[in-house]
This record gives C-alpha cells, sequence and structure tokens, in this order.
C-alpha cells in the first residue's frame, strides 16, 4: 500500500521528452516518488492511506531558495533606499547585533512559512542560530542547507574563537544529513572584503575536510569589486579562486560584476550562482548579466537574499 496517491493532477515533470502529463497521478512510498504514470495507468486504482484528489491542479518539483538570510524578514521594511555598504555596515550589523534567539527562530518560522506558501521546498541560508534554525526546518518538514558565514573584521579574529565557526561545527556534528538527509550543513565566507586569505583556507580546509558545500557573497557591488582590485590586483573571483575557495562545491551570491574570465573560472570549477534580483535592486546594486552567464556555461539559480 502506497503512504500518498495523488491523482487527477496536470504533472510538470521537467523531462523534455513528456514536459507534462495531463490527469495523472503520483504514488508516494516511504518518503520518496515511486511512480508517476498518466490518466489511463493502472497504478491509478492502487490503494494508499491517504489519496489526493488534484482535481486539475499543477503538481511540480519544489521550488529552491539558493540563496538567503531567512530570518531577515522580520526586518522587511527597514532602512530602505541605501546602498550595500551603508545598508550593512550601518543599519544591518547593529541590528543583527541586538538579535536574540527567539527573534532569529520567529524569523526563521515566518520565513519558513512564506517559502512553503509560494511552493519553495528547499533553502540555501546564511545566518546565525543555525542549529537551531537546523532543529526548526526538521520540525517543519522542509529541506535546509545551513551556514553561518566567517566574518573577520578586526585584527584580533581568532578563526577558532569565531562563533561562526563553533556554530558551523556544531552543525557538522549534529545535523549534517539529519532528517533523512532533508538538512544538510555548509560552511559559510561572508565575503571577500570582511575576512582575508588565510580565513578563506581555513574554511575550504573545513570544507574539503566533510564535503561541504561553501557559500559566499561574490562581487555583488562595483566598489567591492573595484576595492578587491586596488587590494590585490585581481578580482573578487580570481583571489579566491587561487586561495582555493572553489576547490570544493561552492554556491555564490549575486555576481552583478563578473568579468568574462570572472564566469570562465566559475564554470571551469563547477561554481553555482546564485542569482538574487530584487535584492540587486532593493538596494541599486546592479543587474547581474545572467544571460553571459549561462552562455559561459555557469549554473545560474535563483535566490532571494534578505528580502
Amino acid at each position: 500500500m502506497l503512504d500518498i496517491l495523488i491523482k487527477n493532477a496536470n504533472i510538470i515533470t521537467m523531462n523534455d521528452a513528456l514536459p507534462v502529463i495531463f490527469w495523472g497521478c503520483i504514488g508516494i512510498e516511504n518518503g520518496k516518488i515511486s511512480f508517476v504514470s498518466d490518466k489511463n495507468s493502472p497504478e491509478m486504482q492502487i490503494a494508499a492511506e491517504r489519496i489526493i484528489d488534484a482535481d486539475g491542479n499543477i503538481v511540480m518539483p519544489g521550488l529552491i531558495n539558493t540563496h538567503a538570510h531567512t530570518a531577515m524578514c522580520i526586518m522587511r521594511g527597514y532602512a530602505d533606499d541605501y546602498a550595500l555598504n551603508d545598508w550593512l555596515f550601518k543599519k544591518i550589523f547593529p541590528v543583527e547585533g541586538r538579535l536574540t534567539r527567539e527573534a532569529v527562530l520567529a524569523g526563521v518560522r515566518l520565513g519558513i512559512a512564506e517559502m512553503l506558501a509560494s511552493g519553495t521546498t528547499s533553502f540555501s541560508d546564511m545566518y546565525f542560530f543555525e542549529p537551531d534554525s537546523a532543529a526548526v526546518a526538521a520540525e517543519i518538514g522542509i529541506r535546509a542547507s545551513l551556514c553561518n558565514s566567517v566574518l573577520a573584521l578586526g585584527d584580533d579574529y581568532d578563526f577558532e574563537q569565531d562563533r561562526a565557526v563553533i556554530e558551523t561545527r556544531a552543525l557538522i556534528r549534529d545535523w549534517h544529513l539529519a532528517a533523512n538527509g532533508r538538512i544538510r550543513a555548509d560552511v559559510g565566507i561572508h565575503a571577500e572584503y570582511t575576512s582575508r586569505p588565510e580565513h578563506w583556507r581555513k574554511v575550504s580546509e573545513l570544507a574539503e575536510k566533510h564535503n561541504l558545500v561553501t557559500q559566499i557573497h561574490l562581487s555583488e557591488t562595483k566598489r567591492e569589486t573595484d576595492e578587491c582590485i586596488a587590494r590585490y590586483g585581481k578580482t573578487p573571483t580570481e583571489v579566491l579562486n587561487e586561495n582555493g575557495v572553489f576547490n570544493t562545491r561552492t554556491l555564490a551570491a549575486h555576481g552583478v560584476y563578473l568579468t568574462k574570465q570572472d564566469m570562465d573560472i566559475l564554470a571551469q570549477r563547477g561554481v553555482s550562482v546564485a542569482h538574487n534580483p530584487v535584492s540587486n535592486l532593493k538596494l541599486a546594486s546592479g543587474i547581474a548579466n545572467v544571460t553571459a552567464m549561462l552562455k559561459s556555461g555557469v549554473n545560474v539559480s535563483l535566490g532571494t537574499d534578505g528580502c
């Protein structure tokens, strides 16, 4: 007996050979899809503990939000009309420094509710209190890839004492591949401009040791890119690549100011870019050249960022 049988559904298959199955059925057993069939299939009559009559509605794979700071939904509408640098350092960081665990988890629950309401069933998140967020995601049933990214802003920065690193180790220990694989621990580097090469290499070592994805903000603004070139004589993509950040699977948010050479590096290293159009427009950061990225062979996905 099936756990669930969905019948009379217009199924978007994501298979170019058969893109839509009209009035079809989907069988689910032990938490996994066991078959997808058309309306004339005898499988339509298989017994199930729960039968859902889709009544001609669309059934499709869940959407994936590949870049989020989910709890930031509680700050929606705060500090609008600022460029990224002022918004981040003068407005957001000071507020985040006062957020309690309870406030963050309230934001996580609200953000997940919004995602599920839009058909989003998986998200990649970069924030803090992530082990607690993992517990919330596991309870609700959504798929989540979580990281607390390294920010090393002072000369007295201690990698091992960094809250982000401590949380990351806790995520790996307690939550990586938990909830039947729905919860994943990632590692995070906030950005090139908020840390240094020695920190990137340590994060990359952690990623390689545990076979984790690295999340990072990359070339979000012209200022970021220009200042990096002034510091290193190279673009953020070039300097991060030279320091081994892309040695493991990497998810880079934004990519608004990528050169053609940057795009070629990302394509060659298998780096995926999370395109965040609403965020980029909110902060007037610019518009990513998605067409050029795709032509260069870069895998491009969509994210909501902190919006």
